[in-house]
């Protein structure tokens, strides 16, 4: 009978050997889990044994140690099941749910190994954390560009970009120069894996309310007018931004402005308050306790050149068409005005909205004097107010003069009008960046 089947008694023996072996390795696994003994992290799991984990991911739950798996989301914590539309209605069951999962567990991040490991295969990074599906979105004919001002956070750059990610729009994104080579060289593995985002080729070591963000944003504007693609706005983040409406939302949005800029101002007024002190007294870097400090000197500033006149935002971000890009990249009056602010506290928040009202410059004409801008929501700690004066208390933390958002913010953030919001931690409360991708996906 064995003969019939070409097998013979010895061959039989072996195969029925090998299922043995395979079984008792199968049930030895699922012990070694149960015990903690095996590491259920994927970033820890060699190639051997990657199958037996995916399996227990998908059908095994425990209490500790947290472990993830993987979704449109990213990795998520199997605990972290929320319901992010209670939260969103400011459900307090919901909200003291949320609250103990994140006080229960420290988020366990990717570190740069973890990063490195997933990128050495960018096609299955790309697949694994969701990338593939945006190639499906259909703004193709109006192309976006976008410059991300980078800080140490891998993690949430990688967030942030998933949610803006569209396969037709250019992302340039800037590194700061003070930041580790290690952080710098997986920032690079990272903008490979995609065809339309890249590194700025030149970086700056920024400090903050200097020119050197300037600069930077510079930087990426010479380097994006010089891509492939013919983008039609740039839109400037940093890496603790996100996204409050989905792409095709935005490029709709754009399309409504007709070719104009969008920059929130009012003209500089000098002498009538102490408010303009940054544009009227050069700023320079002194020691101060043993560290660099960017002070205001006794020395008086010239006028700007060329007569422009001042203009002041409240937000450094803005929406620019490529036609001003080019302008203020090209004409040699724009360029002179760029550099006056080079010894100036704070340029981001005088330049733009300057250029924006120059004589020839493209874009210009929409007066949006005296509006709140609505790019970025945000909550800030000097007034205990959101961007629109209305008493808005803080559900995360205050960092850097701004609220860090938590999940007690999701019912504010779903009522703003915005495009995006400032600002997030995802190592601090990584539900709230969970429940805004997934809204953005309901949309």
């Amino acid at each position: 009978m064995l003969h019939m089947f070409g097998m013979s008694r010895t061959k039989l023996r072996r195969n029925g050997l090998m299922c043995l072996i395979v079984a008792l390795w199968f049930i030895l696994s699922t012990v070694l889990l149960s015990k903690g003994m095996l590491s259920e992290d994927p970033i820890e799991t060699d190639h051997a044994t990657s199958w037996i984990m995916r399996i227990k991911r998908a059908i095994y739950t425990r209490a500790k140690p947290v472990y993830y798996r993987m979704s449109k989301q990213g990795f998520e914590n199997l605990e972290d099941e929320v319901n992010c539309n209670a939260l969103a209605q400011h459900d307090t069951n919901e909200l003291s749910k949320a609250n103990n999962i994140l006080h229960k567990h420290t988020w366990r991040g990717f570190t740069s190994e973890h990063f490195a490991h997933f990128l050495h295969n960018c096609t299955k990074f790309a697949y694994d954390f969701g990338y593939k599906q945006k190639e499906v979105e259909t703004n193709t004919h109006y192309p976006l560009a976008y410059i991300i001002l980078v800080d140490g956070d891998l993690e949430q750059l990688e967030r942030l970009l998933f949610s803006i990610y569209t396969p037709y729009n250019v992302y340039c994104l800037h590194t700061d120069k003070k930041a580790s080579s290690d952080f710098q060289r997986i920032v690079k593995y990272f903008s490979s894996c995609f065809a339309n985002v890249f590194i700025a080729s030149k970086s700056e070591e920024v400090h903050s309310f200097t020119f050197s963000s300037v600069q930077a944003q510079l930087n990426c504007m010479t380097d994006l007018l010089n891509y492939p693609i013919k983008w039609n706005y740039v839109i400037k983040l940093e890496s603790h931004d996100f996204p409050l409406v989905t792409n095709m939302q935005l490029a709709q949005k754009l399309k409504n402005l007709e070719g104009r800029n969008y920059i929130i101002s009012s003209p500089v007024v000098l002498g009538s308050t102490d408010r303009f002190l940054d544009i009227l007294y050069i700023h320079k870097f002194l020691a101060y306790a043993g560290k660099l400090k960017f002070h205001m000197t006794q020395s008086h500033k010239q006028p700007p050149p060329n007569g422009t006149s001042l203009y002041y935002s409240d937000s450094p971000y803005y929406l620019l068409t490529r036609g001003f890009i080019f302008f203020i990249l090209t004409d040699e009056k724009a360029k002179d005005f760029i550099r006056w602010f080079e010894d100036v506290k704070d340029p981001d928040r005088y330049l733009w909205a300057s250029l924006n009202h120059m004589k020839k410059a493209p874009g210009r004409g929409l007066d949006f004097s005296g509006k709140q801008s609505k790019i970025i929501a945000s909550k800030r700690i000097e007034t205990m107010s959101d961007d629109s004066g209305m008493i808005s208390k803080c559900h995360g933390q205050y960092e850097s003069g701004y609220c860090t958002f938590g999940v007690g913010d999701l019912q504010w953030l779903f009522q703003q009008k915005h495009l995006f919001a400032r600002r997030f931690s995802i190592k601090f409360d990584h539900l709230v960046v969970k429940c805004l991708l997934e809204n953005l996906e309901d949309m």
